[in-house]
């Protein structure tokens, strides 16, 4: 149990640096959203700068909830979660109310693997897809503080 709440921790403080690092680029960008494909083709060197680390660390988020903070956080709890696909630890999530639906996290998968490519002239497409990060990034706090809340509670 030892060795789960540290992962859990690890995570947990992991997960936290993430959405404040994520918060300053958007703070610094703020004023360009909601994104048009003539804003993209317009953003100056800095702005590009925030809008890579936005990309960065909501990958970073999505990929320490998804594989660790969830997977550890439901081991200290003692669910079996070793042998369980991400869909399986996902559709428990969903049994635990901790998100309605685990279609959301996938689709937010398929975003991050959208974020993650290079679409040279295609300035609509990475608009889109930026402003789709950031109407999700309340789903993430919204994830986050219910399953570590969730942990906490259970733990007492």
């Amino acid at each position: 149990m030892k060795d789960w709440q540290i992962r859990f921790n690890a995570a947990r403080k992991e997960s936290e640096l993430h959405f404040h690092h994520l918060n300053h680029a958007f703070r610094r960008t703020s004023e360009i959203y909601p994104l048009s494909e003539q804003t993209v083709k317009n953003l100056s060197n800095d702005q590009i700068a925030f809008t890579d680390q936005l990309i960065f660390r909501f990958t970073k988020l999505q990929d320490c909830m998804g594989n660790r903070l969830f997977h550890s956080g439901l081991a200290l709890l003692g669910e079996p979660v070793d042998d369980l696909t991400m869909l399986d630890r996902l559709h428990l999530l969903e049994r635990l109310s901790i998100m309605n639906d685990a279609t959301e996290w996938l689709q937010l998968r398929e975003l991050r693997n959208e974020l993650t490519h290079e679409y040279p002239d295609a300035d609509q497409i990475k608009a889109e897809a930026l402003n789709a990060l950031i109407e999700r990034i309340t789903y993430l706090k919204s994830v986050f503080k219910k399953f570590t809340d969730f942990v906490d509670s259970k733990l007492g």
